[in-house]
């Protein structure tokens, strides 16, 4: 009724290993694992036009949006069918969830406001509302977005994610049997 049977020493008794119990027992106690996090940035130009749309009464003014995403997988969903025993090959393969991506953090600190610009008769800075601010700020984000979807950041959490899990049960399972070896994977 174990994993592994690794020595039987007849009516001496066994030494047996249990997989199962030391993941899912250790995967209960993690739950979410941040295996990745990357920073993101947009620039957005604030644009105030004036008399008649005029560009000598123009005012521009750039907004540096700096972020963070986290990534993580959730531990807490490996369940006892995502756990593969090879014995021949003395694999355990541990199939997790794939990477999640978290929202996307923009601190108050992080955003950048640069210098007016304005044209020859244009004066005073460029005024936004609250509402107006944060709709620049949605639209940054989505921005934001596009590009983590375009270079496809989403992959490469995967494949922090199966090297953090790695590292995480690897030791358990030397600790269990030395000779068996753990292979990640995302189902």
């Amino acid at each position: 009724d174990h994993d592994e049977t690794i020595e039987n020493h007849g009516i001496f008794g066994y030494t047996a290993a249990d997989f199962e119990e030391a993941i899912l027992g250790d995967s209960a106690k993690l739950k979410k694992l941040e295996v990745y996090q990357q920073k993101v940035s947009d620039v957005a130009t604030i644009t105030d036009t004036g008399l008649l749309n005029w560009g000598i009464f123009t005012k521009n003014q750039l907004i540096t949006y700096n972020g963070t995403v986290v990534y993580t997988v959730d531990l807490s969903q490996i369940k006892k069918t995502d756990i593969r025993f090879d014995e021949e090959a003395k694999i355990i393969t541990l199939y997790i969830p794939h990477a999640v991506q978290e929202e996307i953090n923009i601190p108050e600190d992080e955003i950048m406001f640069g210098d007016t610009t304005k044209g020859l008769l244009a004066f005073g800075d460029i005024k936004m509302t609250m509402e107006q601010a944060s709709e620049v700020q949605a639209a940054a984000r989505e921005r934001m977005q596009k590009k983590l979807d375009d270079d496809r950041v989403l992959d490469s959490a995967d494949r922090f994610a199966k090297l953090v899990v790695w590292e995480t049960y690897s030791p358990i399972i030397k600790g269990v049997a030395k000779e068996y070896s753990l292979e990640v994977e995302c189902r």
